[in-house]
């Protein structure tokens, strides 16, 4: 088995390195290059985002609240499921239409009973499915909070507060099943308290909601190319003109360094052309194709910035979308990596802080996506810590969430975020303030839940696994001073989780 599951993995990267084949990217296992600074932004890089920093920190650190903030919808209910090879189940199906509750259900249908809770929390998104219902998200503190795309389609139409899911024996399945939500009150809205309130504004403040890194479509197929029609002349322009000044004769019909225009070209262009006018002019026709048609490639953009400007490299790489091909492929994070780094250069915040967070969020399309991968995509939180700004409450803005948030405002992934915090200079702040949080009763549960995520992630992803058991130890110590739903978890927490 063992062997079969190592074939499994090494057939997948061989799949990634063949899909990659045509993007240039950094190992996953070294993510980016730290530079002399100990950030994977260079020390030039980070000196112009400190500039801006300065010159935006009196707004940074005068964000005042200006308008109030719903918390989501959120009730409980319980749900119950049951199967069976034998039984129809049609019997469970009448009790529960005549009105019978789970607890009842649970003891007189025992033997077909496969799943029961009996406090799930349902949260009702500002966003709309396609049929114009409401998304529902079901979850709990300790398992996190998933869309359910049923009681998506069916609460609209609830009735008697259940909501029914029965499926019968066919050639698909050998079993019958009866699945079922009670819904046990009313959706209830509160008023986010103030000073949560003013950690969600905040994040606005740091991250122009009018902002989107990518300019151009969302094309899948053609993220990276110089294959396509109207780009392909404009490329082999410059390509061309490189080998002619290199004296460079092609040895045969496949030859990589005489059809492409590889990394050799490109130190012979920036070190012995850089004042080649004729070059500029080709290079600059050839980045206002990638522009029309929404295409680029990395090594291509290097020769833009160098000879045209870093302006208008960063408008090339903002016009296409980089798409992961497996959870192995990295090239979506590199992309993110560069255009936070030409954005830096050209002081457009705006671009860098988005896309710098979601490379820390690790907010990226892919094909698939294997948990083995994910300890690998590191979360770089030293950074913003470099800038001299609020780190702290940005991360608690991402992580809290608000119903009528502004539209394109940035709400971070709350195990990521966690993930981030275990490598904070402000590990003890980050703590006190958590637990703050997951107390106040005046927050609603929903996010008291997320925080509580939050923060059982950062104990999870603590170098030092002595340390993060005490801290679950001193958890289980106080767990009276929490709400019924947080001192459940709290009590289920395994001391060795972390290990």
């Amino acid at each position: 088995m063992k062997a079969l599951i190592t074939c499994f993995f090494s057939f997948l990267l061989l799949q990634c390195s063949a899909q990659q084949a045509t993007t240039p990217a950094l190992d996953i296992s070294e993510e980016f290059k730290i530079n002399t600074n100990g950030l994977i932004y260079s020390p030039e890089d980070v000196r112009a985002l400190k500039y801006i920093v300065d010159s935006l920190n009196l707004q940074f650190k005068t964000c005042n609240l200006s308008k109030t903030y719903l918390s989501y919808p959120q009730t409980h209910a319980a749900f119950i499921s049951f199967k069976s090879k034998t039984s129809d189940l049609k019997q469970i199906k009448q009790d529960i239409e005549k009105g019978m509750l789970a607890e009842e259900l649970k003891t007189k249908y025992k033997e077909f009973v496969v799943s029961h809770n009996s406090s799930v929390v349902v949260i009702k998104t500002p966003s709309i499915d396609r049929d114009g219902n409401n998304e529902i998200l079901t979850g709990s503190t300790n398992r996190g909070f998933n869309k359910d795309y049923l009681l998506t389609k069916k609460l609209a139409r609830l009735r008697n507060e259940r909501v029914l899911e029965y499926e019968a024996k066919d050639k698909y399945t050998d079993y019958f099943s009866l699945s079922c939500w009670f819904i046990k009150n009313k959706f209830t809205q509160n008023e986010i308290p103030e000073k949560y309130a003013m950690l969600i504004q905040y994040v606005d403040c740091m991250i122009d909601t009018a902002a989107s890194i990518f300019t151009g479509g969302n094309n899948e197929e053609d993220f990276e190319s110089n294959d396509v029609a109207p780009v392909k002349q404009s490329y082999n322009d410059v390509n061309m003109y490189l080998n002619k000044k290199m004296k460079k004769q092609q040895k045969k019909n496949e030859d990589y360094s005489f059809n492409y225009i590889d990394e050799e070209k490109i130190a012979y262009a920036k070190n012995s052309l850089s004042n080649d006018e004729l070059l500029k002019r080709k290079i600059t026709a050839l980045a206002e194709s990638y522009i029309a048609n929404e295409t680029g490639a990395d090594n291509t953009e290097e020769l833009i910035a160098f000879f045209v400007s870093k302006q208008k490299a960063l408008e090339v790489k903002r016009k296409r979308r980089v798409y992961g091909q497996c959870s192995m492929d990295n090239s979506p994070r590199v992309h993110a990596k560069n255009i936070a780094s030409l954005a830096a250069e050209t002081h457009s915040w705006d671009i860098f802080v988005r896309a710098h967070l979601n490379i820390m969020n690790d907010r990226f399309d892919r094909m698939s996506d294997g948990s083995y991968a994910w300890d690998k995509r590191q979360t770089y939180i030293k950074e913003l810590e470099t800038l001299n700004i609020n780190v702290l409450d940005l991360m608690f803005g991402m992580s809290l969430r608000a119903y009528n948030n502004a539209d394109n405002h940035y709400n971070g992934t709350v195990w990521r975020i966690g993930k981030a915090l275990s490598e904070s200079k402000d590990r003890l702040v980050f703590e006190t303030k958590a637990l703050e949080i997951i107390k106040d009763n005046a927050l609603d549960e929903f996010n008291r839940s997320l925080i509580f995520i939050l923060y059982n992630s950062y104990l999870n992803f603590l170098p030092d696994k002595k340390e993060a058991a005490e801290k679950i130890k001193t958890l289980k110590k106080s767990e009276k001073e929490y709400s019924g739903f947080i001192q459940n978890v709290i009590l289920q927490m395994n001391i060795n989780s972390t290990d």
